[in-house]
């Protein structure tokens, strides 16, 4: 009898990327554009206030993504955790710039769902939330740019920027193959 050789799956490797942009926009200061130089970022549903970041994917050119997460660190501040859930929305627009970026001038935030951050209740913790591959995937070979939003539920999150310590700069974990 022949024998066959099986064919080897392919491996997987999981890497880390660190957030390249990075803002929040605010409904009570609509002209606002502390987001950008700012070491913390906001989410919150009363004010408004929406964070955005972006990821550069340009590595993963020709790769699937078979796993995605988005990893926070609150900040230290008092109060910086929050009891309720905010959700991770798909941004097509990556031409944004944290530095100019107000609420009146924010780029649209599509109805793409990617995850959910559920309760990140603790001060100066690590917070991750499951990302749906496929969407992550559309940012493959460009870059992937995200909205975290709140809007039913005043109890707001604050969490590490980019611009403070890289120790706690926002992540996305991808597995891919």
């Amino acid at each position: 009898p022949k024998s066959v050789t099986p064919t080897p799956s392919p491996s997987t490797v999981t890497i880390a990327l660190k957030d390249i942009g990075d803002s929040y926009v605010d409904a009570s200061q609509r002209n606002s554009t502390a987001g950008g130089p700012s070491h913390t970022l906001i989410a919150d549903g009363s004010p408004y206030r929406v964070a955005f970041l972006r990821f550069n994917l340009a590595s993963l050119a020709g790769k699937t993504i078979t796993s995605a997460a988005l990893r926070i660190h609150t900040s230290n501040d008092v109060g910086a955790g929050s009891n309720a859930s905010f959700d991770i929305m798909y941004v097509v627009n990556n031409s944004w710039n944290g530095a100019t970026m107000s609420m009146n001038n924010s780029v649209p935030i599509s109805t793409t769902r990617l995850g959910t951050l559920v309760s990140p209740s603790q001060d100066g913790t690590w917070y991750q939330a499951s990302l749906t591959p496929g969407g992550v995937q559309v940012g493959a070979g460009g870059q992937l740019s995200v909205a975290i939003k709140n809007s039913t539920n005043g109890d707001g999150v604050i969490f590490y920027a980019k611009e403070g310590d890289s120790a706690v700069t926002p992540q996305l974990v991808l597995t891919y193959r």
